[in-house]
């Protein structure tokens, strides 16, 4: 008798739910986040628009700049046969101008001009590094 009168104080003290909206289904859910990457995807389209617009490389042409630059420093210099030699990738040394001169050739051959090739490579290499030589305000 106690417990009956317990669970009734109980539910009466409960709010009663009075909104009409139904719950999402799952098809809807999976529609909205659809909807959500087609934004996204049309927001990076218009981005990489601007930049190329404005003279900016893609990220990923200066990141394969960049890896064509080590892939020919490494084989010119026989990294893979002094590797093989010492067993071993620790202390391997390489000259990254090197890799820097090929990869701002490789972006100049693509229309890039010579500025955008090496802000884009310095910006790609050393994020913070423009940011860190300019006068703070």
């Amino acid at each position: 008798m106690e417990n009956e009168e317990f669970v009734r104080e109980m539910l009466a003290g409960l709010a009663v739910d009075t909104d009409e909206t139904p719950a999402p289904s799952p098809a809807s859910a999976t529609a909205a986040l659809a909807a959500a990457r087609r934004d996204e995807a049309d927001r990076k389209r218009r981005e990489r628009a601007e930049k190329k617009r404005d003279g900016i490389p893609d990220g990923r042409v200066v990141d394969a700049a960049i890896a064509a630059g080590l892939a020919e420093v490494f084989s010119k210099g026989d990294a893979a046969g002094k590797i093989l030699l010492r067993q071993t990738v620790n202390g391997f040394v390489f000259d990254g101008r090197k890799v820097l001169a090929y990869a701002k050739r490789n972006l100049v051959a693509r229309g890039v001009s010579n500025q955008a090739a090496a802000l884009a490579l310095e910006a790609k290499l050393f994020p913070g590094a423009r940011a860190a030589r300019l006068p703070s305000a």
